[in-house]
């Protein structure tokens, strides 16, 4: 009776801490969002009982129209995957009679809150997602402007390198590519996070429709890392025979910015034995360790940049490019990450049920029993002097001339 009182208690806090919350359907794809059926659940733990709600996301009850109005008493947030990603979070609200969830990506704070009334449910990632931006960057187009984008210019540097006369022309147009397609992949990362990958994501997807999204994707990945390389190969021309010495300089640079993070680490550590954590001595410290692990490779890249064009504004202008080219790189390797991750188990799962299936399958269940066929072994029939035949007939009569060989002996 006294868990039973408290589990009452708990629910009764929690719609009266979040009551008059209305918010409006606002949907990220189509004219309607789905709404899922919802509960509230409570687990007893050494004597405590704890509440909170439960959205079964897997069965879609109804759908309800953009703009309509919810009142939302609670929400359930989805939890936290290894690789950084989130699964969908959904605000709980009650329909005749009933609870029901609906994904926070649909709502927002509606207008018609009474003065005043602050809103408590909906997070910073969820409100940026219903901004300009935020709207740009859930719709497919840019999306699509980066994979025409690499296209382009996968296919423009092999058709420059066949016509030479194209070559100075590809010299400025292939750069504006890359540059303007890694920029876009950076705006996307700054404003949604691993979320910006959510068109190959299984959450809003499902395994199969996202695994063939990542196929595509994982193509332009591998172009995009590649394409600096290529480029090398339209900008030097003939005298450029692939030497790492000889080409743009970004090596250097990638080391650094990828080493600012351990960098950092590692001087936190060392200012928090020394302790000078909190302080405002630590925070610069920490400050001029991450800087001079960013500012050595990238300055060493300017340099030998500077070097190899001869100019040091043509320099710095290839080490600016080669940094945002390096960013958007790491930018798109790790989202590629990110949407792999989520399938990897199911992958897994598929791959081992595929070996299973192998390893159990007769051995020549794939043999040709037919004559001429490509190589492959078929079965044989051995008689009782140990000839080999093709055929069970043919060993049969090889045996029973044996037999009557034996008999003649005797």
């Amino acid at each position: 009776m006294k868990n039973y009182l408290l589990f009452l208690l708990s629910f009764f806090l929690c719609v009266l801490n979040v009551s008059a919350q209305k918010y409006e359907i606002e949907c990220a794809r189509g004219d309607s969002a789905n709404v899922y059926p919802a509960s509230i659940e409570k687990m007893d733990y050494e004597g405590r009982v704890d509440t909170f709600w439960n959205v079964a996301s897997e069965e879609v009850a109804f759908r309800i129209a953009e703009g309509e109005i919810i009142e939302a008493i609670g929400r359930k947030d989805g939890s936290q995957n290894l690789s950084g990603g989130f699964k969908l979070s959904y605000l709980i609200f009650k329909k005749d009679g009933k609870l029901w969830g609906v994904s926070t990506e649909d709502v927002v704070f509606s207008d018609e809150n009474p003065e005043g009334v602050k809103d408590r449910l909906l997070s910073e990632n969820d409100i940026v997602k219903h901004t300009l931006q935020g709207k740009l960057f859930r719709s497919y187009i840019p999306y699509i402007i980066i994979a025409l984008l690499f296209l382009g210019v996968f296919l423009f540097s092999g058709y420059s390198l066949k016509h030479k006369k194209y070559l100075p022309m590809a010299r400025i147009v292939i750069p504006a590519g890359i540059l303007v397609g890694s920029l876009l992949e950076i705006w996307a990362y700054s404003v949604l996070g691993t979320e910006c990958f959510w068109w190959c994501d299984r959450e809003h997807f499902g395994f199969w429709s996202s695994l063939l999204r990542i196929i595509p994707f994982a193509l332009i990945v591998l172009y995009q890392c590649m394409s600096i390389k290529i480029y090398e190969q339209i900008l030097f021309g003939e005298d450029f025979n692939g030497d790492v010495d000889d080409g743009i300089s970004i090596k250097p640079a990638l080391y650094s910015i990828l080493g600012v993070v351990p960098a950092v680490i590692v001087v936190a550590l060392i200012q928090l034995a020394l302790g000078l954590n909190n302080t405002i001595l630590g925070d610069i410290i920490i400050l001029i360790g991450g800087l001079a692990a960013l500012l050595g490779g990238v300055l060493l890249s300017a340099k030998r940049n500077s070097e190899r064009f001869g100019s040091f504004k043509m320099g710095l202008a290839v080490t600016i490019f080669g940094i945002i080219y390096i960013i958007g790189c790491i930018v798109a390797v790790w989202g590629l990450i990110v949407v792999v991750f989520k399938l990897i188990i199911q992958i897994i799962m598929i791959a081992v049920a595929i070996g299973f299936i192998f390893f159990v399958l007769p051995k020549d269940i794939f043999s040709s029993n037919g004559g001429g066929g490509g190589g492959a072994s078929q079965p044989m029939w051995r008689d009782e002097d140990g000839g080999m035949h093709v055929s069970r007939g043919d060993a049969e009569r090889a045996n029973e001339r044996i037999a009557e060989r034996k008999r003649g002996n005797d």
